[in-house]
């Protein structure tokens, strides 16, 4: 197998203040994605507390120079230094890529061997929204685990199909694939928690110290046939029990939006609340986003407000047609799930 060889990385550097304490904060973006992770940035830069300083590392997956300076611009006069790292070498490890999973998806694998003097960084996906400030976060007593990560939303256990009681009412509102189908042949627990990657506070000391990002990309490579998720897959199998578990408000998934109660999800009622109302970061895993068209989550207009305070300010997608047929199918099945809620509602008060 390939070794991992760290790049060389391109430094460009903003305002920092002195006597303040540094997060180390990794991202990767390709050019599809330069203005959500100069609008993600922007969020975090607005929500840090003061007395706290940033040190940025982008791994950079073609980004374009004009698209480069204008994430600079969007962060000018914030305490925040910009790593712009090249892209490593991860084609050589026959990774499975699709279009939904694109290769920069595992660069975070990578980050051991490409930040060799950063002891701890947090990892954020560009399709974020940060509300409150990151240094409680990065203040995570990892103990002994390799990562602290959250619970996912959308699919809270390794096999939630047999693990909740309410299956039948929360299906529709949840992953429609198993997230390891092969998690008998690992041997994995039905219930364990399966938590999403894209929020990850990492201990990159531990890492090296482990060899895990060899391990990861090997195991990967290994089991490219059951792979639904890319390196998501592969950090649940290896470090499922070995992660510090953080508050889900530090990863709110959209797919909470959707649920019409929490008698159709996973959780409780005050949990549900907590983990609906109160999002600290806003993450927009999947579709319709919030710089889409079709978005209707409830923080979109937070975050195109937001995307106005970045270089690419008064910037707004082009409306698309609606054929009719969509909008019948889509008013049927809106239709059906608000009936079928309320029937059950009452049911249950009888």
């Amino acid at each position: 197998m390939a070794p991992i060889r760290a790049k060389t990385s391109v430094f460009t550097g903003c305002m920092m203040t002195s006597n303040s304490t540094t997060i180390d904060v990794a991202m990767a973006s390709d050019d599809r994605y330069a203005m959500p992770l100069a609008t993600a940035v922007r969020s975090l830069l607005n929500s840090l507390e003061s007395g706290w300083n940033t040190r940025l590392w982008i791994i950079n997956d073609g980004i374009q120079s004009k698209n480069v300076k204008k994430c600079m611009e969007s962060w000018e006069g914030f305490p925040v230094q910009v790593n712009w790292l090249v892209a490593p070498n991860a084609e050589a490890w026959a990774l499975p890529v699709t279009v939904s999973l694109p290769i920069a998806t595992y660069y975070r694998l990578f980050l051991p061997k490409l930040l060799v003097s950063v002891p701890k960084v947090l990892y954020l996906d560009p399709d974020v929204l940060v509300r409150r400030s990151i240094h409680e976060l990065w203040e995570t007593d990892l103990g002994d685990c390799p990562i602290a990560a959250a619970q996912d939303l959308a699919c809270p256990w390794i096999h939630f199909h047999s693990v909740m009681d309410n299956y039948q009412l929360a299906y529709r509102y949840l992953l429609r694939r198993d997230p390891i189908p092969n998690y008998q042949a690992l041997g994995l627990p039905a219930g364990a928690p399966y938590f999403n990657a894209g929020v990850m506070l990492m201990d990159l000391d531990r890492w090296r110290d482990e060899g895990l990002s060899d391990q990861l990309l090997e195991f990967t490579s290994e089991h490219a046939a059951n792979n639904v998720s890319a390196d998501q897959y592969s950090l649940n199998v290896c470090l499922w029990n070995r992660r510090k578990e953080i508050d889900i408000r530090w990863n709110q998934l959209q797919a909470i939006h959707d649920m019409p109660g929490w008698r159709e999800s996973p959780f409780n009622a005050q949990s549900f609340r907590s983990y609906r109302d109160e999002a600290w970061i806003a993450h927009f895993a999947g579709p319709n986003k919030p710089w889409e068209d079709s978005s209707r989550h409830p923080l979109r207009h937070e975050y195109l407000k937001l995307l106005d305070e970045t270089a690419w300010a008064g910037w707004r997608p082009t409306p698309h047609a609606t054929t009719m047929s969509r909008r019948i199918r889509k008013g049927w099945r809106t239709g059906r799930d608000w009936v079928g809620v309320r029937l059950r509602r009452l049911k249950d008060a009888a």
